[in-house]
């Protein structure tokens, strides 16, 4: 049997949140949050992961870094829940426009 799966993971636990966190910009691991989200992946995993179950990776790529937000004080969804369907938004509109232009992410 043959087929494509896209796979989706959370970039929890990435270096711009560990960042954001040493540099004060926001004040817990909000990625934390057992039992939801208590397995973190990068490429290299998901990647071993996929050999390890017989799937050959094709690409892997990422989509809108969304905690680049919780370097702004106005989007910091993090210190300041009440933006966060806002930044959430911003996201999706910016994902949407480079999916309809030439740019990759």
């Amino acid at each position: 049997m043959e087929g494509i799966a896209v796979i989706t993971v959370p970039n929890d636990c990435s270096n711009i949140q560990k960042e954001a966190l040493e540099r004060g910009h926001i004040d817990k691991n909000f990625w934390v949050v057992p039992p939801d989200h208590i397995s973190f992946f990068d490429n290299e995993d998901l990647a071993n992961i996929a050999c390890e179950t017989v799937w050959h990776v094709m690409d892997l790529l990422g989509d809108f870094p969304i905690d680049w937000y919780l370097y702004h004080l106005g989007f910091n969804y993090v210190s300041n829940p009440s933006v966060g369907k806002d930044a959430h938004w911003a996201r999706v509109q910016l994902e949407l426009l480079f999916s309809k232009s030439q740019l990759k992410m």
